[in-house]
């Protein structure tokens, strides 16, 4: 299945008067083996801080490569927005 990992581009599909996200990468896949009556889960994550990707399946993680992100059991994909910032979290004096 092919789906974009890296900059996943909405510029034309996201309509308003001053878009502000357009840009997205993903960070993480779940993955559904079987049928509709029943089957298995597995999930692929990003770990932003290495910058690795890992497979999680019941008690087992392991790392994947690169290209093993795009799987043609996909079920759900996440992005999150090349542009987000984290606010910043202020103490409250009190």
């Amino acid at each position: 299945m092919e789906y974009s990992v890296t900059d996943l581009n909405l510029q034309g599909v996201a309509k308003s008067v001053e878009p502000r996200y357009t840009h997205f990468n993903l960070y993480a896949v779940s993955n559904h083996y079987g049928t509709m009556n029943g089957g298995h889960y597995t999930a692929y994550c990003r770990n932003v801080e290495y910058d690795r990707w890992y497979k999680f399946d019941d008690c087992n993680v392991m790392e994947l490569k690169g290209r093993e992100v795009r799987s043609s059991n996909a079920y759900i994909l996440f992005y999150t927005a090349r542009d987000y910032q984290v606010p910043q979290v202020t103490a409250l004096d009190g």
